[in-house]
């Protein structure tokens, strides 16, 4: 069986559509919340309410719309972990262990990983929401005071909300929510294969896969191809927002390099292959690799390639290439040294 990132495929959609789904149900939700909000205050403003009533009633809606929220992820991240928990076991009984169990995911299991802080970052998912809702909070207030600090009639106070509530109609805040909820998903689908692999005796350690290009962080390009025996010691991603990272189990009997042989992942060009041949740009064997119309894979635009780790992957690529996803320092130390985690400033 080749071992595809994917693990059967459809369970990796799946599981990205539930992130996609939670991601645009929270941005509706904080932008319709958001405008509520606006109205409601405008409304106040204009009945004489106070400062202070007025910021006491926005915390109070902002609370209401943090709860909506949390419901959206946990949700999501139920239907999430239920099919990676589907996944991992058929993944399992693939390679031959006996009877693998899938892991039983609740409303309390979604909650106490959305809890669990991301190791390079140490924040959690309920870090991240209850930041995007303080934001919203604070910039709401932050109109409210400055409309009441200009000691303007009413209607024009609440005119002055009107227009001052454009500031927070802006990409950021789709930034944040898409960013909120796809790292949710990933960290419950994530925790769920690391709670199978834990209670497997079968599986005896794990190999950390990361994504090949340009978004991939600089911890997951120096962890990509580390394997822990000991799985209680893992780097369990996710390791930060938006990390797309996961692990891949090792079993009782086989080597490292029987895994890695066997493990098929996505690829991913940083640009077109028009962009690049543009540019002129070449790899080392003097062809541009482009995803093949064979391809198998569920996801669009990527190459299905043997087994290579990042420094492996990030070395085959044009040297212009390079220095847009290192930097021009780091390229030049791994020109020099040709260690990824030394270009990186990784050390022992």
């Amino acid at each position: 069986m080749a071992r595809t990132l994917d693990d059967t495929g459809k369970f990796l959609i799946q599981i990205l559509r539930r992130g996609g789904q939670a991601a645009n149900a929270v941005q509706v939700l904080i932008a319709e919340g958001r405008d509520e909000i606006i109205q409601k205050v405008i409304k106040g403003s204009r009945a004489g309410m106070t400062q202070a009533q007025l910021t006491g009633l926005i915390h109070k809606e902002m609370v209401a719309l943090s709860k909506s929220a949390d419901s959206i992820l946990i949700k999501h991240g139920v239907d999430a972990g239920e099919a990676e928990a589907v996944s991992t076991a058929r993944y399992l009984a693939a390679l031959g262990v006996a009877d693998p169990k899938p892991y039983n995911v609740t409303k309390t299991y979604i909650r106490r990983a959305f809890n669990i802080p991301f190791p390079d970052q140490m924040i959690s998912v309920n870090n991240l929401l209850t930041g995007t809702m303080a934001n919203l909070d604070v910039s709401l207030v932050n109109i409210t005071r400055d409309a009441i600090v200009r000691n303007d009639p009413i209607r024009s106070t609440a005119a002055f909300i009107e227009r001052s509530s454009g500031q927070l109609v802006d990409a950021s805040l789709r930034r944040k929510a898409q960013a909120l909820a796809r790292t949710a998903i990933m960290q419950v689908s994530n925790q769920v294969r690391m709670d199978a692999f834990e209670d497997e005796d079968e599986v005896r350690g794990v190999l950390y896969v990361a994504t090949l290009d340009h978004r991939t962080s600089d911890i997951c390009k120096s962890l990509d191809g580390t394997f822990w025996a000991d799985k209680k010691k893992a780097r369990t991603p996710p390791l930060h927002v938006s990390c797309r990272s996961t692990l891949a189990p090792v079993l009782k009997g086989e080597k490292v390099s029987d895994v890695t042989d066997q493990l098929r992942r996505p690829a991913v060009e940083v640009k077109s292959v028009a962009e690049l041949e543009e540019k002129g740009l070449r790899t080392r064997g003097g062809r541009i690799r482009k995803p093949s119309r064979t391809d198998a894979s569920p996801l669009r635009g990527v190459v299905t390639s043997r087994y290579v780790t990042y420094e492996q992957w990030i070395k085959s690529q044009p040297v212009a290439y390079q220095k847009s996803i290192l930097g021009a320092r780091a390229q030049t130390e791994l020109a020099r040294t040709g260690d990824l985690n030394k270009a990186l400033g990784f050390t022992e």
